[in-house]
This record gives structure tokens, C-alpha cells and sequence, in this order.
């Protein structure tokens, strides 16, 4: 558990070196600016291996 909890976490700052240099400009539109799509698609992917971490967690 304590190894998944590890790569969770390290999932988490993906954002920070995702797209080095992107500048967010209107052309993203309002959506963008208000969640980032870089952040909710990690966001999704965190909670999405956070919850099969707990799926399969060992049952004893």
C-alpha cells in the first residue's frame, strides 16, 4: 500500500513538468483557464489508479 500511495503521489506532480513553455492563451477558451486540462486529466488519473489500488487491495 504504501508503494501505491508512493506512485499516486508522484502522479500528482506530473502538472508541474507537464508542457514546459505553454502559455495559456485565450484560444483555450474560458474552460481552460478555469480547470486546466493538464490538471484534470491528471486529476482523473490519480483518482483513477487510487481507486483500483483500493479495488485490489489484499482482502484478509
Amino acid at each position: 500500500m504504501k508503494k501505491t500511495l508512493a506512485f499516486v503521489l508522484s502522479l500528482t506532480t506530473l502538472p508541474a513538468f507537464a508542457h514546459v513553455g505553454h502559455q495559456h492563451t485565450s484560444e483555450h477558451g474560458l474552460l481552460h483557464h478555469m480547470i486546466g486540462t493538464d490538471q484534470l486529466l491528471m486529476g482523473l488519473a490519480v483518482a483513477l489508479v487510487a481507486g483500483l489500488a483500493y479495488w485490489l487491495r489484499p482482502r484478509w
